[in-house]
């Protein structure tokens, strides 16, 4: 009879049902892509972390609906907003997230692993490489709901001064080649490149702006002038000169190196050289 008893309480108190569970907490971070250079050649992505707040959380919390969306904004096209244009995204696909509509949604598997106490980490969006645009903080707010819980957060990406060359200028390096001087000669080196903002050039000679005999400088030197896109620059100078490019637009822009050798006699016959360094930097 004790036993019977026993048997039935027993019985009793395994049949009570589980806890409700209508929502719970999500904490939400973005993990990397915090800069964006626009002259990568590789994409930038964004992922992100997230972690239910509470532990032991019942099996229940599994069965909630947890979706996520930008705050004025669409799932459909993504965009960073900044100082002056918009920074393009694009979602980046996986098992663990669907797009509906505007919104996103969070897949059941993956609700159950978060109730569970795992940390997700979703590949997000995507930044193609290749925009330039104005160098600042491009940012939009994403929300999540766990049922009727919301939460929300920044994601953002510092987009950096950037700059790339094009065409052959690619290639890093060109030669003038200025024939017989002889009789004086001059010589044009022309370079592309794309960038996002104003652009500073130092230019400067390993010879501080003279031609050096082959064989050396007891051979000959002879002394010659240069200019960038028509701004003179002083080759004596040992750290260098500048020349400033004012930011006009996105598209490719193009410069050029003019160099003016006055005629050349009575020198020894042979090839004189110099090499001019030219850095960009953007600012």
């Amino acid at each position: 009879m004790i036993s019977l008893l026993m048997a039935a309480s027993l019985g009793l108190a395994a049949l009570q049902p589980a806890p409700r569970c209508d929502e719970f907490e999500i904490d939400i971070t973005q993990t990397d892509g915090l800069v964006y250079d626009g002259a990568d050649i590789t994409d930038t992505i964004i992922h992100l972390s997230l972690r239910a707040t509470e532990t032991e959380l019942s099996s229940r919390c599994g069965q909630v609906t947890v979706r996520l969306a930008i705050t004025n904004g669409s799932a459909a096209t993504p965009r960073l907003s900044g100082p002056a244009a918009e920074l393009e995204a694009d979602w980046e696909r996986s098992d663990d997230i669907r797009r509906t509509g505007s919104t996103w949604r969070l897949q059941r598997n993956a609700v159950r692993r978060l109730v569970s106490g795992e940390t997700l980490t979703l590949p997000f969006y995507r930044l193609a490489a290749g925009q330039f645009i104005p160098p600042g903080l491009y940012e939009h707010r994403l929300e999540i709901a766990s049922g009727d819980r919301l939460a929300t957060t920044p994601i953002a990406s510092q987009v950096l001064p950037a700059l790339r060359f094009e065409g052959n200028t690619s290639a890093g390096t060109h030669a003038i080649d200025l024939g017989d001087i002889d009789t004086g000669a001059r010589g044009r080196s022309d370079f592309f490149f794309r960038t996002n903002t104003a652009v500073s050039v130092m230019i400067r000679s390993d010879n501080l702006g003279a031609l050096i005999h082959e064989r050396g400088e007891e051979f000959g030197a002879v002394r010659y002038t240069a200019s960038v896109s028509g701004q003179r620059v002083d080759l004596s100078l040992p750290g260098g000169d500048t020349v400033d490019f004012p930011y006009r637009s996105s598209a490719v822009q193009s410069g050029s190196l003019e160099v003016d050798v006055p005629p050349a006699t009575h020198h020894y016959a042979g090839r004189y050289r110099d090499v001019i360094t030219m850095s960009f930097i953007p600012y």
